[in-house]
Order: structure tokens, then sequence, then C-alpha cells
């Protein structure tokens, strides 16, 4: 498909998203990570008690992608090690 529609023209987008995105959002969620000092699910709820749902969120996501992470990691030792038998 990224050869078809222009080879390498997807990573325009990528890196701009990149650097103006996801690199600041990192900076700024470890250093205030570094400011708090404390587990991920108090963060949020120490800035305001109303932020109790973020903490959850953050731990959920946390939680199922690496439920996701862990599946995929087995299904890839999985087919490379069927790969070695006739």
């Amino acid at each position: 498909m990224c050869y078809a529609n222009g080879g390498a023209v997807f990573l325009i987008p990528y890196l701009i998203a990149l650097f103006f995105i996801a690199v600041p959002l990192y900076l700024v969620e470890t250093s205030y990570g570094q400011l708090i000092e404390c587990k991920l699910h108090h963060r949020y709820s120490i800035i305001d008690k109303r932020f109790w749902a973020v903490s959850l969120v953050q731990v959920s996501v946390c939680f199922f992608t690496c439920i996701y992470y862990i599946t995929l990691m087995a299904w890839s030792f999985s087919f490379f090690f069927d790969s070695f038998s006739s």
C-alpha cells in the first residue's frame, strides 16, 4: 500500500506527529511522574479527587495492552518454532 501510494511519503506525517505530538507528550508524562513520585493509579487523584477515573483508565489500558502483546509474542514464538518442523 505504501509503495503504490508514493513509497516513503507516509514518513512525513509520521515524523510530524512523532516530533510535535508523541515526544512532547512523553516528556510531559515522564516529568509529571518524576514530580509527583507516586504510583500510577494515584497520580491524577492527587491533583483532584474527580480525576480518579483517569487513573482507572490508565491502569486498564496498560493491562489490556500487556495482555495483547503477551498474546502476540506467544503467537510469534509458536509460528517461529513451528517453521522448523517438517
